[in-house]
Formats: structure tokens, C-alpha cells, sequence
């Protein structure tokens, strides 16, 4: 990275902080981050995480490594999630918030969470009520494996079809929702698993009242091992899941 890149970046984190400070209160906000054996993943989040938030919350799978003890040392509240699944730890987590908005990312170090107050700054200046934090078009190639690639960019473009609104990134673990929009949406999501991602997002484009909008982040490389098994049999099930949820 070259001395010039680096300070327009630097210029442009500490601009975004500060707009996000006058346009949108601190205690606003809530992080959920679900979380299954990430100490890696974790420690390197919460050293690029701003502080804008009232409270993060780190929904714990009873990971095995220090996962908890290093969300503690950060601040963080820690539920302990005993029944493991990615939609379970995101469920309890939104339940759990009690603030106007909520914003969401892996804790395997792969999402910008330090561009989450420009991130929040889009919702808002755009009246929106769910927004996707967008990976793609990816900024680095290797950041994703090639099943995920075509994977992501073949259910998005599934979904897009069957549900008739634009959607980019459908399997993004990093979205913004209103507190009261999630409270609206939750009856109708019955998945605790992987689906639960796309679920929510699809339930969003169904309903017409809810504002819907993406913003761009870059994928950053994974710190430790993903805990997504077969992704072929996976990516099969969301698709099929996908189809199936246009009659309920």
C-alpha cells in the first residue's frame, strides 16, 4: 500500500467519524456478532472496530478457544448460545438489542467493520429500514474461494428472479435493520441455520412498506477455518429453501 492510499484512507475513517457522530446518536446501535471458536477472527475485529456503538454483542456457540474470554477483554457482552447454529446465535442476538438499529458481522475477520459508520450513514441519509453491506464485485479475487463466488452470485441471481427486486449479495452476514422492522420480520423466519441469512433478506424484499438498499464493502481474507461444512450440499439447500419460501 502506498504512503498516498494510506492517508486517504486514514482521511477518510476519521471524516466518516465524525459525520457519523453528529448524524447519528451513539446510543443507537448494536453489533451482533455470532461466534464458534473465532478468537483469532475476534481479537482482530474488535482492533478495528470504531467505537460508535452502545453495545456489541457476541453470541456465543460454546466455542472451545478463548473466543469468550477475548470478547470479554474487549467489552463485549456475551451470551452463550448451548444449541449451535449460525440463525440461532443471530436470533437470540437481535433479541437481545434493545436500540434503534442493529448491525451485524462474522467474527471471522472478513467484513470492514471499521467502514460501519459510513455504513450507517448511508441508512440513514437513505431513509432506509434494511441495508446489505455488498460484497461484490469482489475487490480481491482470492479473498473468496471459487465455490463460494459462483455459489453466492448464482443464489443472489435466483433470488433476484424469484422475488423480483434487485439483491447483489444475498448470503451477506453484514446488514443494518431497525430494531422494530427485525420485531416485524422475525414470526415469518423459521430457519436457525445458514438459511436464516438469506431468509431474512428475502422477507425484507417481500414486504413492500420496508426500504431496502446495499452499500459496497471489500471481503477481507478469513482468520481461522470456516465452520460451513459440504458448501455444495449447503449451497443446494439455500437454493431449494430459497424457491420453497415464495409460498410461505
Amino acid at each position: 500500500i502506498t504512503k498516498e492510499i494510506f492517508l486517504i484512507n486514514l482521511t477518510v475513517y476519521f471524516l466518516s467519524t465524525i459525520i457519523y457522530n453528529l448524524v447519528m446518536p451513539k446510543q443507537e446501535v448494536t453489533l451482533v456478532i455470532p461466534c464458534l471458536n473465532e478468537e483469532n477472527g475476534l481479537k482482530q475485529l474488535f482492533k478495528k472496530l470504531p467505537k460508535e456503538f452502545t453495545k456489541v454483542i457476541v453470541v456465543d456457540g460454546n466455542s472451545s478457544d478463548k473466543s469468550v474470554a477475548v470478547a470479554k477483554s474487549f467489552g463485549a457482552e456475551v451470551i452463550i448460545e448451548k444449541k449451535r447454529g449460525y440463525g440461532l446465535a443471530m436470533r437470540t442476538g437481535f433479541n437481545a438489542a434493545k436500540t434503534e438499529l442493529i448491525t451485524t458481522c462474522d467474527a471471522d475477520g472478513t467484513y470492514p467493520v471499521e467502514k460501519i459508520p459510513e455504513m450507517l450513514i448511508h441508512f440513514k441519509a437513505h431513509k432506509l429500514d434494511f441495508l446489505i453491506g455488498c460484497r461484490f464485485p469482489l475487490q480481491e479475487l482470492g479473498a473468496m474461494t471459487v465455490n463460494n463466488f459462483f455459489g453466492n452470485l448464482l443464489i443472489s441471481s435466483f433470488t433476484s428472479l424469484f422475488y423480483k427486486r434487485q439483491v447483489t449479495d444475498v448470503c451477506s452476514g453484514m446488514i443494518t435493520v431497525k430494531k422494530k422492522v427485525w420485531d416485524k420480520l422475525e414470526p415469518k423466519i423459521k430457519d436457525n441455520k445458514w438459511f436464516f441469512s438469506n431468509e431474512i433478506k428475502i422477507e425484507a424484499l417481500k414486504d413492500p412498506n420496508i426500504t431496502y438498499g446495499e452499500f459496497k464493502v471489500d471481503l477481507e481474507h478469513r482468520q481461522g477455518e470456516t465452520k460451513v461444512g459440504n458448501v455444495w450440499v449447503i449451497g443446494l439447500e439455500v437454493l431449494i429453501k430459497t424457491y420453497l419460501k415464495k409460498f410461505y
